[in-house]
């Protein structure tokens, strides 16, 4: 029962490194952030003012 929970651990570690390292770390190929980019005009509070939720 613990040789199998370990097992079972180990699978989910392996599981959780090899998403963490496939994942996007960089900007991708041809995206460019935009300039100039005006930070104070997306400061402050937002507010939700509709909602889609979504059942997959």
């Amino acid at each position: 029962m613990k040789n199998q929970l370990l097992l079972l651990a180990g699978i989910a570690g392996a599981a959780v490194i090899v998403v963490k390292l496939s994942s996007c770390v960089s900007i991708p190929r041809g995206a460019h952030a935009v300039k100039p980019f005006d930070q104070e005009k997306y400061l402050g509070r937002w507010y939700e003012i509709a909602r889609m939720d979504f059942k997959f």
